[in-house]
């Protein structure tokens, strides 16, 4: 699989909710036929504090575009079983995220 850079907006997901959907249709212009954000770390946390992120999730769902989240993060900031109420597939990521990058998939990193 040929790797393909593309030249994207600074970050995917933005607390300014208009920017959003422009990004993420974006991604789509330039060949990223499906958008999958991995929640790391202290993002578990603030999401599940912050009631604007928590309604773009929801629009970015609407889109099309899924979420997971790493369950070590997750259980350090005591925060899984929130995540999973919002319909966030919870699971621990080193293997499926070195399988993402053996096959060489497109990754955004942040």
């Amino acid at each position: 699989m040929e790797r393909i850079e593309y030249h994207l907006p600074e970050t995917l997901f933005s607390l300014r909710p208009d920017e959003n959907e422009k990004k993420w249709e974006l991604l789509r212009e330039n060949g990223w036929k499906e958008v999958n954000v991995i929640i790391w770390g202290p993002s578990a946390r603030l999401l599940i504090e912050d009631e604007e992120l928590k309604k773009q999730l929801i629009k970015a769902k609407h889109l099309g575009i899924s979420f997971e989240a790493c369950r070590a993060c997750s259980d350090l900031y005591g925060v899984t079983e929130e995540l999973e109420k919002m319909d966030i597939d919870v699971k621990y990521m080193g293997q499926p995220l070195t399988q993402l990058i053996k096959e060489k998939a497109n990754l955004i990193t942040m």
